[in-house]
């Protein structure tokens, strides 16, 4: 299969705000959003956000593979990048696995990519890129621009499942992004946000096998903690570590995992601080990808980083950010001040990630 080249000077247009729900066949409700404020001073990468929050369940039927299909989306905007994120309920002996594939105009569909899975092993013929798009550990990304997608959940058994073997996908969560239409980091001072109580962990603290490449599970053990969960970053490595990449920092391996230790969430992208003084406001600390080089990021533990995780925690009377870096050299030093523009730039430079923690609407009893 032949795709078509690059765009050039091809540009979204700029309108990219609030769609309505969408009801997709009988197996999906879809809602969709801007997560993105357009224009102006916020002009900065496009990410629009589409949520499935009606459950697709599987059980067993004597079947050992059972594979349900999505309909067709199509976002807003054309997208160049794609994330995807998931919370699932399994029993023990069955395991949960998510493809997509994308397409554009008369080129057709691309070959059905591998994201990832839950519970289950990684097939050794995934398939995680073709001419023109790869599978980036955790993210699609490509080099020319894409108009729809769909996703597949395959369910697999054990060899011998009980009888009440059962999953559930309860969110299926994408971002698709243009970061071609940045032009500038500058955003609104946010509004002085008393800190959120979210404890203090250092990752230096931790087992020091590990302890140099778990912030992502150092970061979720923290809002575990604000949510009266206990659970170590040891313990969530464990359960978000990706074997296929030996990493303990895969974004959808993350979001689950905090699931299902009880905190629904999702991995997206923004392109101010709006939204997450939205979040906030909520109650739900939110954890930064960030990436910044020797000078870049004043105050931190960090000489410099090409991937780092930290958490916002509030901004100061000075529209500052407050965060809970887990590189603090111990836990008293984990509580930091991060200057805006600096934050700024090494989040929305590194593409605008953010782990999303729905603490406040999580089962806290």
């Amino acid at each position: 299969m032949s795709f078509a080249p690059p765009l050039p000077g091809f540009r979204p247009r700029p309108s990219a705000f609030a769609l309505p729900i969408l009801i997709l066949g009988s197996l999906a409700v879809w809602t969709s959003s801007a997560c993105s404020v357009l224009g102006g001073r916020d002009t900065a990468p496009r990410h629009t956000k589409v949520d499935l929050f009606e459950p697709v369940e599987f059980a067993f039927e004597g079947r050992s593979e059972v594979v349900e299909t999505l309909p067709v989306l199509r976002p807003k905007h054309p997208f160049h990048e794609l994330l995807l994120s998931w919370n699932v309920e399994t029993s023990s002996d069955i395991g949960l696995a998510f493809e997509a594939r994308v397409g554009r105009g008369p080129d057709g569909w691309s070959p059905w990519l591998y994201f990832g899975e839950w519970n289950t092993v990684r097939p050794q013929d995934a398939e995680v890129e073709f001419e023109n798009g790869r599978i980036d550990v955790d993210h699609f990304t490509s080099d020319v621009y894409w108009e729809r997608v769909q996703v597949r959940v395959t369910a697999r058994f054990s060899e011998r499942p009980a009888g009440d073997a059962w999953g559930a996908v309860q969110r299926l969560h994408l971002c698709f992004t243009d970061r071609r239409v940045l032009s500038s980091f500058q955003t609104p001072v946010p509004r002085t946000r008393a800190a959120l109580p979210v404890p203090v962990l250092s990752q230096r603290e931790q087992d020091p096998e590990i302890a140099a490449r778990i912030c992502s599970p150092t970061s979720l053990a923290m809002v575990l903690g604000l949510a009266g969960i206990e659970a170590t970053p040891r313990d969530v490595a464990l359960r978000a570590y990706d074997a296929s990449f030996d990493i303990f920092g895969n974004w959808p391996r993350s979001i689950q995992a905090a699931h299902s230790f009880g905190i629904p969430g999702y991995v997206t992208r923004f392109a101010s601080w709006r939204p997450i003084d939205k979040q906030l406001a909520l109650g739900n600390p939110v954890i930064l990808s960030i990436a910044f080089g020797k000078g870049e990021l004043d105050g931190a533990p960090l000489e410099e980083s090409s991937g780092h995780l930290v958490i916002v925690v509030g901004f100061d009377d000075q529209g500052d950010v407050i965060v809970n870096d887990p590189a603090g050299e111990s836990a008293g030093r984990v509580r930091r001040v991060y200057r805006r523009d600096q934050l700024t730039r090494a989040w929305l430079g590194h593409g605008g990630t953010v782990y999303v923690l729905e603490v406040s609407t999580a089962d806290q009893s």
